[in-house]
């Protein structure tokens, strides 16, 4: 088998060296996974794989991965945007930046095991058939998470047949997230359904709009307590169904009794939303990366 390093890796032309730089061991263990892989090594090509596709502090796919697979869907999908609240805060504490490691470390972790296990909460075969809880475990099972950014996330599942079971899955990763027994980090979410025929770009864009939407929703529900990314204390995590025409269905923490909250939103211009908060209250929010 013979290899190249100049080789480019479609979609983003990096380049496989480039993608190598930062292994530990530098040029001399690029040269020493080439040669390798030129003789036939399944472990360099494994290195190769994870240098080229996986997160290095998070061991989650990284933004690669998720744009070859956003190229490549070719069914019913469900594509999931998140983003961490408090990063900012986390690097600027005592903790310092490894504070901030640890809380997107933690998140990647989180959000991975959701997929999982996403089906695990419900309570038997009482509650559910097991063809629904076989269906919905598989789905989990099968997807797949990625950090496409410094704080923000993605997740794909495959062969979704309606919004409303990514929908579950994605109440399930809330719960995960806000479970007093089991303490993460605040994330705020969104779920876009992609099917046959769609742009996948659009349906990416689509899911980072609700995932931006609801991120304004959490930070912003009191009126009285408003926060910016420096301070996310307190607060829990929520999700966003995106449907098309940017319409959004808010999902806020569920309130003391374990009522669902909901809320919505709507796009009325580029970077333009309309929200409506659980109380009724509306605000305009003009989106910020």
């Amino acid at each position: 088998m013979m290899v190249t390093t100049n080789m480019a890796i479609q979609p983003t032309g990096r380049t496989i060296e480039d993608a190598l730089r930062n292994l530990p061991g530098g040029r001399k263990r690029i040269g020493e996974i080439v040669r390798g892989i030129q003789n036939g090594d399944p472990t360099a090509v494994q290195e190769l794989y994870a240098g080229l596709y996986i997160d290095a502090q998070t061991g989650i796919g990284n933004r690669r991965a998720f744009d070859e697979k956003i190229g490549e869907l070719d069914s019913h999908s469900i594509v999931i945007s998140g983003d961490v609240l408090g990063l900012k805060a986390a690097n600027d504490s005592p903790g310092g930046t490894a504070a901030g490691d640890q809380l997107i470390s933690s998140t990647a972790e989180g959000l991975q095991g959701s997929l999982r296990f996403a089906s695990n909460s419900y309570e038997g075969p009482d509650k559910r058939t097991s063809k629904q809880t076989d269906y919905l475990q598989w789905i989990a099972d099968d997807g797949q998470a990625y950090r496409v950014g410094g704080d923000e996330f993605a997740a794909i599942l495959p062969d979704v047949l309606h919004l409303a079971i990514g929908g579950t899955i994605l109440e399930r990763t809330q719960n995960r997230f806000n479970n007093p027994n089991k303490p993460l980090n605040a994330i705020a979410l969104s779920g876009a359904a992609y099917a046959p025929g769609m742009d996948p770009e659009a349906v990416r864009a689509l899911s980072e709009d609700g995932m931006y939407a609801m991120k304004y929703g959490l930070y912003n529900e009191d009126p009285n307590k408003r926060r910016d990314r420096t301070d996310a204390r307190g607060i829990l995590s929520g999700f966003a169904l995106a449907h098309p025409g940017g319409r959004f269905q808010l999902f806020f923490p569920k309130g003391p009794d374990g009522e669902k909250r909901v809320g919505s939103a709507r796009t009325l211009e580029e970077g333009l939303f309309h929200i409506t908060f659980p109380d009724g209250r509306t605000e305009e929010y003009q989106r910020k990366e």
